[in-house]
């Protein structure tokens, strides 16, 4: 989600509904959140062994399923 999506999003009083990916991704995790009606996803690297590239990855999926 671009960081614009993201400060209107916060500027809302409605509900958020997100996710926090630290188990496992898969290269579908986009069409499965925004089928869910998912309003945001956080990648956890600190708690993890994601890499970059394995969030580069899941973060491409997750912007081309917004399309």
């Amino acid at each position: 989600m671009p960081a614009s999506n993201l400060r209107r999003l916060i500027g809302k009083p409605q509900t958020k509904i997100g996710t926090f990916l630290f188990e496992f991704v898969t290269p579908g995790i986009g069409h499965i959140l925004k089928a869910a009606g998912a309003d945001y996803a956080v990648l956890d690297m600190e708690h993890t062994g994601f890499s970059f590239d394995t969030v580069r990855a899941t973060r491409s999926s997750i912007c081309a399923s917004q399309r």
